[in-house]
C-alpha cells in the first residue's frame, strides 16, 4: 500500500515537471539556449521522478504509468492554454495583464509542437498498454497477451 502511494507521488511530481517544460516551452527567450537549458532540466527531473515511481512499482506497466503521466501533464497544459486564451477576450483581463505582459509567453508553435509530442507519446503508450491486456472471448477474462 505505502508503494503504491509513493509511486502516486512520484508519478504526481513527475507530471509536474512535465507540465512545467511544457510551460516553459512557450517562453519566447532571446538566447534561445537557456529556454532549451531550462526546458531540459525540467524534463531530466521529470525523467527521475517517473523512474522513481516506476521502481517504486516494480516496473508493472511501465507504458501505461508513462502515458498517463504524459497524457495528463499535456492535457493540462492544453486546459492551460485554452483558459488563458478564452481569459484573454474578457475586459477584466485585459485591465489585469495588458498585452505587453504576456509578450515573453508567444512561442506558439513550440510550445503546441511540445504539447502535441508528448499528448502523443502518452496515447500511443495507453493503447499500447491497453492492447496487450485483451478479454478473453470463450471465458471473459482478462489475459496477458
Amino acid at each position: 500500500m505505502a508503494r503504491r502511494v509513493s509511486s502516486v507521488i512520484a508519478y504526481t511530481i513527475a507530471s509536474f515537471f512535465v507540465y512545467g517544460a511544457e510551460l516553459t516551452a512557450f517562453i519566447s527567450e532571446d538566447p534561445i539556449a537557456g529556454k532549451f537549458i531550462v526546458t531540459g532540466v525540467l524534463f531530466v527531473l521529470g525523467a527521475l521522478a517517473l523512474l522513481c515511481g516506476l521502481a517504486l512499482r516494480q516496473f508493472a506497466n511501465p507504458a501505461r504509468d508513462v502515458g498517463i503521466v504524459f497524457l495528463s501533464a499535456s492535457g493540462f497544459m492544453a486546459f492551460g492554454v485554452f483558459t488563458i486564451f478564452c481569459y484573454s477576450f474578457s475586459p477584466e483581463f485585459k485591465e489585469v495583464f495588458p498585452e505587453d505582459k504576456l509578450d515573453s509567453f508567444s512561442d506558439y508553435a513550440t510550445g503546441f509542437s511540445c504539447i502535441a509530442v508528448f499528448g502523443v507519446i502518452g496515447l500511443v503508450l495507453l493503447w499500447k498498454a491497453n492492447r496487450k491486456l485483451l478479454p478473453d472471448e470463450e471465458t471473459d477474462a482478462v489475459v496477458q497477451k
